[in-house]
């Protein structure tokens, strides 16, 4: 018995230095939300702390004297004593980030979902086939039942840090909007229908906005489970368990929330646009997991007024998103769409060079063209810039059926490749973005919590 108070002595010393350790640097913060949860749980909340402080003195004075006859002697001593006593007060304010502390330090234990501490073991393989199994498992806080988060729940995710890509491309816009006003070169290579189109769009998207900054991240220790119709939500840590059980459906879980521009502490340029890790506590703000977000919320409003309009953009948004999401992941991985106008046109002009020079592409033949089409199609501006570009596949043309491609002709044959996809002889491309079948697909690839965002640090 006594060693195991000991342990557990040990135990609490040690979360007792790691939560001193844990140092927060906020990003984020809504005091009115940090004041308001705090007083639904204690009334009332402090604005000063005291600390009393306590000084003691004691001064003391010991004579002695000898006395006695004879042989006989004694000691006869007196002795004086006093003290005082001195007391301080030290006065601290309570400042927003104190009044979190409060609130986290109460809401720990109670969070719908949280990390597991160090002490909490994983279940292994058997562990997590059990829990599935069990119609009523043990709870655990490796593995949550989305059906217990339950609307107004608290909840501490890890997560990476992303606006909303329909906020990315406003952004975007916006940016060139700004740089082409200072610079004529810019100016003439941005005019056009297309580029003032998407200005008028974006001005709409902003009204819409109304100062808010929508954001969907990815979840950086959770995935969304489903296992016989029920949804939960499931540790990476058993990730490599889960899927060896029959019937289960693993995704990518995104927290999506509306956040207010003016409660960043720090510029969003550097938050919200390179994927870093924060910690974000927030509130469940509906019940259950869902396959879409529409980030312009005023588009429901309008929906009420006009259901075209309102469905309009959120069409619309839903397909910037979708947009720049596979555009960044074709630069991430260096490749273009098939339907990417560019690799069009290079794959266009394969074509054409094939039958000008009377040979047969094989299924194998497309197929290496195609890949090459979407490597080089970045590189696809005008006429003249891209001609070293059609170079590289009238080389392998050449090279594979050893034959010989005229220079005017192929000048031609470049020409009509580009008009064919689309792409005027002259200028830059216009857009390269891909809209087709892009219907409501945002979080298509994931599901998604709703939430309202009370802070984020790291």
């Amino acid at each position: 018995m006594f060693n195991w108070l000991k342990s557990h002595a040990k135990k609490a010393r040690e979360a007792s230095a790691m939560q001193l350790r844990e140092l927060r640097e906020f990003v984020y913060l809504d005091e009115v939300s940090v004041t308001s949860l705090l007083s639904s749980r204690k009334g009332r909340i402090p604005h000063e702390f005291t600390e009393g402080i306590t000084a003691a003195m004691k001064a003391e004075i010991n004579g002695q004297v000898e006395a006695g006859a004879g042989v006989v002697k004694g000691r006869i001593g007196s002795k004086y004593e006093s003290s005082r006593s001195a007391n301080s007060q030290v006065v601290s304010k309570a400042t927003v980030q104190t009044l979190f502390k409060t609130l986290y330090d109460d809401e720990s234990k109670l969070l719908a979902v949280r990390e597991p501490t160090g002490d909490e073991q994983p279940l292994d393989l058997n562990g997590t086939k059990n829990y599935f199994s069990d119609s009523k498992p043990k709870a655990t806080p490796w593995i949550v039942e989305v059906e217990s988060m339950k609307r107004g729940q608290l909840m501490e995710v890890e997560a990476e840090l992303e606006a909303d890509a329909a906020f990315q491309m406003s952004m975007i816009v916006s940016t060139f909007k700004d740089l082409s006003e200072e610079s004529e070169a810019l100016r003439r290579q941005l005019s056009g229908p297309a580029f003032n189109e998407m200005l008028n769009i974006n001005r709409i998207l902003e009204s819409m906005l109304v100062g808010l900054i929508p954001i969907r991240c990815i979840l950086a220790n959770w995935k969304a489970a489903e296992y016989h119709g029920r949804d939960f939500l499931i540790h990476r840590t058993l990730e490599k368990h889960a899927v060896e059980i029959d019937g289960m459906s693993i995704r990518d879980v995104y927290v999506a929330a509306d956040t207010e521009q003016d409660l960043y502490w720090k510029d969003i340029r550097r938050v919200l646009f390179d994927g870093s890790r924060f910690r974000l506590f927030c509130r469940v703000n509906r019940n259950g997991l869902t396959s879409s977000w529409n980030p312009i919320r005023l588009a429901n409003v309008l929906d009420k007024v006009h259901p075209n309009f309102g469905q309009q953009m959120q069409d619309f948004s839903s397909m910037v998103s979708v947009a720049v999401e596979t555009t960044q992941r074709e630069m991430r991985d260096n490749h273009l769409s098939p339907s990417d106008p560019r690799v069009v046109a290079l794959v266009q002009y394969a074509g054409l060079l094939a039958n000008e020079l009377h040979v047969s592409l094989t299924e194998i033949d497309k197929k290496v063209l195609s890949e090459m089409a979407s490597q080089h199609a970045a590189k696809v501006t005008t006429v003249l810039d891209s001609r070293p570009t059609f170079a590289v596949f009238k080389a392998w043309m050449e090279e594979r059926f050893k034959k010989t491609m005229q220079l005017e002709k192929d000048a031609d044959l470049r020409l009509q490749a580009l008009n064919n996809a689309g792409l005027g002889p002259a200028g830059p491309i216009a857009n390269t973005f891909d809209f087709s079948n892009q219907k409501t697909a945002t979080g298509a690839s994931g599901r998604v919590i709703e939430a309202e965002v009370v802070a984020i640090y790291w």
